[in-house]
C-alpha cells in the first residue's frame, strides 16, 4: 500500500475536494495514472477526514468532465490549426482526417468509453475525437457512462471498507484491464477482417492494396521499434535520407543479401513503403504480416500483371519498394539484376532512389535463425529519372550501371564481376 502513502499528502487535508477534482484534471490533461487510485485514495482518506462521500463522488464527477472535456474541445477547436503544421500534414490530420471522423461515427461511442479506463491512452483518444467533430453531447453521455462505473464505486468501497477495499480493488484492477484489452483485441481483429476484405475485393478488381489507418498504425508503431532496436544491436544508420522524396510516388530499389533488408530499407524513410512480391510467399504463415503492410503480390511468371500492378500503386502516391535481384544473396554478392523496377519507372513516369545497405549480410546471413551485431549503413543514393524515350536495352544498361554502383558502394560485387558498357562508355 505504498502508494496510499505517496498519496497522503494530498488528501489528507479539508481541502479534500479540491484536491481530488484538481487530480482527476490534470490526469485528463495526460498524466499515465490510473483514475481508480486517485478514487480510492479519496474515499481512504476521506473518510479520516471526514468528508462526505457523496460530496466525493461530485468532486470526483465534476474532475472527470473537465479534465475530458479539455482534450476533446482542444482537438475540436484547433485542429485546424494543427492542420497548417507540417509535422501534422505529413503523418495525421490533413490525410487522414477522413477516416479518424468515419471511424469515430461509426466506432466513437464504444471507443470513449474503453479508453476511459485506460491510462495514457484516453487522452488522445479524446483529442482525436475532438478532432473528429464528434457530436459533444455523445462524448459526454459515454464518458460519463465510464466515469459513473469506477467514481462512485471506488470512493464508496474506500469509504466504506478501508484499507481491506482498497488492496482487494488494487488488486482487481489487474482483472479489469484483461477484460478491456481482450475488447480493444477483439474489435482489432474484427478491423482487420474487414480489411482483408476491403484488401481481397481490390485484388479482384485489379487494384493494389492501400495502407488505411489501423494499417499505418500498426506499421509505423512497428518500424519506431525496430529502428530502436537496429540502433542498439545494429549500430544503423542512414546516410543521404532527404534524398528520399517526403510525399509523391517513388520506387525505392537496394540490395538484397538478408531477410531483414525491408526493415533495413523501411526505417531509411518516414513513409509507408510497399513492397513488391511474389505472390507465393503469401502461401507461408507471415501471410497476415504482409497483408498488414500492403505489400503488393505479384506473379512472377506473369510480367506484363506484375508491371500494371507497380504502376497502379504508384498512382495511388506509393512508395514502392522493389529488390531487383528478385532472391536473398547466399553469400552477400549481388545476383543478377531484373529491370521490372525501371520498367515500372519508366511507364508510371516517377523517380528511382537507390538504396546501398551495407553489412546487412553480416548482420542475418542467409540461413541463420539470430542476428549478429554487425554495423549496418543505409547510403541513399540521388533519384534517377527514367526516360519514356529509353529503349529495352537502354534501361537494361541504366539499371546494371546503377545496380553496379550499389553492389560497389555494399561491398557487394562478385569476384568476376564484368563492368557494365554503360559504366565503361563514359
Amino acid at each position: 500500500m505504498e502508494w496510499l502513502e505517496i498519496l497522503r499528502p494530498l488528501f489528507d487535508q479539508h481541502g479534500i475536494y479540491f484536491a481530488l477534482a484538481g487530480a482527476l484534471i490534470i490526469c485528463g490533461l495526460g498524466l499515465p495514472v490510473p483514475e481508480e487510485a486517485i478514487f480510492l485514495a479519496a474515499g481512504y482518506f476521506g473518510r479520516r477526514v471526514g468528508a462526505d462521500p457523496w460530496l466525493l463522488c461530485a468532486a470526483g464527477l465534476v474532475g472527470v468532465l473537465i479534465g475530458d472535456l479539455i482534450p476533446f474541445l482542444a482537438g475540436r477547436y484547433f485542429s485546424k490549426q494543427l492542420q497548417q503544421k507540417a509535422f501534422f500534414q505529413r503523418w495525421w490530420l490533413a490525410r487522414y482526417r477522413p477516416q479518424i471522423e468515419a471511424f469515430f461515427a461509426s466506432h466513437g461511442s464504444k471507443t470513449i468509453f474503453i479508453a476511459r479506463f485506460i491510462a495514457g491512452l484516453r487522452t488522445p483518444t479524446f483529442v482525436m475525437a475532438g478532432a473528429a467533430r464528434m457530436p459533444i453531447h455523445t462524448f459526454l453521455l459515454w464518458d460519463m457512462l465510464g466515469a459513473l462505473v469506477s467514481c462512485p464505486v471506488a470512493i464508496f468501497l474506500a469509504y466504506w471498507f478501508g484499507e481491506r477495499a482498497v488492496q482487494w480493488v488494487a488488486d482487481s484492477q489487474v482483472y479489469i484491464y484483461v477484460v478491456v484489452s481482450g475488447l480493444i483485441a477483439l474489435f482489432i481483429v474484427r478491423a482487420l477482417r474487414q480489411r482483408a476484405a476491403v484488401r481481397a475485393e481490390a485484388l479482384r478488381n485489379g487494384r493494389p492494396p492501400e495502407p488505411g489507418l489501423l494499417n499505418r498504425a500498426c506499421y509505423f508503431s512497428a518500424r519506431f521499434i525496430f529502428k530502436v532496436t537496429m540502433k542498439v544491436l545494429f549500430r544503423y544508420e542512414v546516410r543521404g535520407a532527404e534524398r528520399i522524396p517526403a510525399s509523391g510516388p517513388v520506387i525505392l530499389i537496394a540490395n538484397h543479401a538478408s531477410f531483414i533488408d525491408p526493415i533495413f530499407v523501411a526505417c531509411a524513410t518516414g513513409r509507408f513503403v510497399q513492397y513488391l512480391m511474389y505472390s507465393t510467399f503469401y502461401r507461408s504463415i507471415a501471410r497476415p504480416v504482409f497483408e498488414l503492410c500492403c505489400t503488393i503480390p505479384v506473379d512472377e511468371k506473369d510480367f506484363l500483371a506484375a508491371l500494371k500492378s507497380g504502376v497502379r500503386a504508384l498512382q495511388q502516391g506509393a512508395c514502392v519498394g522493389i529488390f531487383p535481384e528478385g532472391a536473398v544473396s547466399h553469400d552477400g554478392k549481388l545476383l543478377p539484376a531484373k529491370a521490372g523496377a525501371f520498367f515500372i519507372a519508366q511507364r508510371a513516369g516517377v523517380p528511382v532512389v537507390p538504396l546501398a545497405i551495407c553489412g546487412n549480410h553480416g548482420a542475418l546471413p542467409r540461413g541463420a535463425w539470430f542476428p549478429r551485431p554487425r554495423k549496418v549503413t543505409v547510403l541513399v543514393g540521388e533519384p534517377i529519372q527514367v526516360s519514356r524515350d529509353l529503349s529495352k536495352d537502354d534501361v537494361q544498361a541504366l539499371l546494371d550501371k546503377t545496380m553496379f554502383e550499389i553492389a560497389e558502394k555494399a561491398g557487394a560485387l562478385p569476384p568476376s564481376t564484368i563492368i557494365p558498357s554503360a559504366t565503361l562508355a563514359q
